[in-house]
């Protein structure tokens, strides 16, 4: 877990009042007994934590649809696709 993750998570704990004991209750729980550390769990034990932590926050986490949506707008602006308005102005030109 980089440092980005650790101050997010941190901040998922503290946002649910969890304390040092609970962090690592819930490090060790996501990590399959292997650390306490949040520093030492690797990329899919952090997902996993942090999707835990939102889901008990309230935040919501992202669907297939909402992914695949940020995908296909991604695509879409690597081909350069504008929204019509745009493309009407630099046509006058």
């Amino acid at each position: 877990m980089n440092a980005g993750q650790i101050k997010y998570t941190r901040n998922l704990l503290n946002k649910l009042g969890y304390d040092e004991n609970d962090k690592e209750e819930a490090c060790l729980i996501h990590s399959n007994g292997r650390t306490t550390s949040l520093r030492a769990m690797d990329y899919k034990e952090t997902l996993s934590l942090q999707k835990a932590l939102k889901q008990a926050c309230g935040i919501p986490t992202e669907t297939p649809a909402d992914k695949m949506r940020k995908k296909i707008i991604s695509i879409a602006h690597e081909m350069r696709w504008h929204i019509q308005a745009l493309a009407k102005s630099i046509w006058r030109r």
